[in-house]
């Protein structure tokens, strides 16, 4: 499931980033320790816009097999 491959990686990661206290919280309960915590707001129109990709030409672009677990949670914006 992906949930518990999710929780097997995370804890390597350099750093996590969430979008609340809560969520820090929960992962670092479920052994992930470089957790930080970035507030942000997010407009669904560039989601939506995302979700309209080909997954298999995105691949293509960034070098990624099929096997790379790919995860994008927002973009930094000033």
């Amino acid at each position: 499931m992906l949930w518990e491959r999710l929780f097997r990686v995370l804890p390597q990661c350099a750093a996590v980033v969430c979008v609340a206290p809560y969520w820090a919280d929960f992962l670092r309960a479920r052994g992930v320790d470089n957790v930080r915590v970035i507030y942000n707001a997010f407009d669904m129109t560039g989601v939506e816009r995302a979700r309209a990709f080909d997954r298999t030409e995105c691949r293509a672009e960034f070098g990624l097999s099929p096997d790379v677990i790919g995860v994008h949670a927002g973009k930094a914006v000033h």
